[in-house]
């Protein structure tokens, strides 16, 4: 009886160690290949944003530049995980439109009704004794686009030029972007022709809904600084 004992614990002992090696031999996961469509999103971006994803030995992503769609190799639990990851990322890009002021600052004491909600904010900025509105200008763009406009202030003329880097909607939201501000090209300087002229080139995050002054430039002549400020305001999540 005693040996019977010792055999059965034997045994025992035996599929406790062979057991998990049994498991561990057990066929990996059929994969499946899936093409998923996209709206939105570049066929390359998407390749990108989910190629981190996919481990298996022989799975892979495939994209066509010409086709709008993403083809993938994986188990069907990888598969289902990339297709809730695409489909929250290909969204319609939200479009912003923009309301540039151009700000003229000099040692003439005054103020401007035109830009009183930013006269304390300057001040606190700045230190010159004025300031006054001498040109603005409004433009639309979507997410990852360019945009370009020209702003008069008198017989001046100025372009500017900026790329939407990337727009996070929704409150607390806003808009990261570059900006450049250049006196243009065949236009005229205090009533004199000039030249095109490089005066501020920044990138920044602007909140969307406030005003927020990007940077200033020293022009010459009687205006001691050219301030440029901005204001973002989503008007819709697409244009397409």
């Amino acid at each position: 009886m005693k040996s019977i004992g010792r055999l059965a614990r034997l045994v025992a002992a035996l599929c406790i160690t062979v057991g998990p090696s049994l498991a561990a031999q057990a066929p990996p996961a059929p994969l499946i290949t899936r093409t998923i469509p996209l709206r939105y999103l570049r066929p390359v971006d998407a390749a990108r944003l989910v190629s981190p994803y996919v481990r298996s030995t022989h799975g892979g992503v495939y994209e066509a530049g010409s086709v709008q769609a993403v083809t993938i190799t994986e188990t069907a639990p990888v598969l289902a995980r990339i297709d809730s990851l695409l489909r929250e990322n290909d969204r319609a890009p939200a479009v912003v439109a923009f309301r540039f002021q151009l700000i003229a600052a000099d040692d003439t004491p005054g103020s401007d009704v035109a830009i009183d909600s930013l006269d304390a904010t300057l001040r606190s900025m700045f230190r010159f004794k004025g300031y006054h509105l001498i040109g603005e200008g409004t433009t639309t763009a979507a997410e990852a686009e360019s945009f370009s406009l020209t702003i008069a202030g008198g017989e001046d003329r100025f372009a500017l030029a900026g790329d939407v880097l990337t727009v996070q909607a929704g409150a607390g939201g806003g808009v990261r972007l570059r900006v450049r501000l250049d006196r243009a090209s065949g236009a005229s300087f205090q009533g004199k022709p000039v030249g095109g002229e490089q005066l501020l080139s920044t990138g920044l995050t602007v909140p969307l809904g406030q005003t927020v002054v990007l940077g200033s430039a020293a022009p010459g002549g009687a205006n001691r600084a050219l301030i440029l400020a901005v204001r973002p305001e989503v008007t819709s999540m697409s244009r397409r």
